[in-house]
């Protein structure tokens, strides 16, 4: 049974502190500057530095979309294979990337920066992506 996109951020990314949701937060004004597809919906912005665009990651029902550099790139979870993060052991505040093997063949980046106490969003992410992966492969 594949669940949408919006009840796994519901259940998993909105109990982080830089997640802003849609539905209880005006999203940021910067979020306006991303092109979206079709029918496509905004779920909510991670910030990896609160209050600016600086590598937010910009979360729809079909895709993630990352600033890096003043650019937005796009990566679908349909195109997405695996997700990985660092080894436990060697995760710390600049060690906190998300790697996705995509069908293509190339990998994408994807920064989450955000803690609460000693824990990193980086491991609840990850399971964010991996559902909601699975849910798209489920339903190709």
């Amino acid at each position: 049974m594949s669940i949408s996109p919006a009840i796994r951020a519901k259940r998993i990314l909105l109990r982080m502190t830089n997640f802003k949701d849609l539905l209880e937060n005006a999203l940021p004004d910067y979020t306006g500057q991303v092109t979206l597809s079709a029918g496509e919906k905004v779920i909510g912005v991670y910030e990896n530095f609160v209050d600016t665009r600086t590598e937010a990651v910009l979360v729809t029902d079909l895709r993630l979309i990352v600033e890096r550099h003043g650019e937005w790139e796009p990566v679908a979870y349909r195109e997405i294979v695996c997700v990985g993060i660092p080894e436990p052991a060697k995760v710390d505040a600049d060690n906190t990337v998300l790697t996705m093997r995509l069908l293509n063949g190339n990998t994408f980046m994807v920064p989450i920066r955000g803690m609460h106490g000693r824990f990193y969003d980086l491991y609840e992410f990850c399971r964010f992506v991996q559902r909601v992966r699975d849910d798209a492969e489920s339903n190709r």
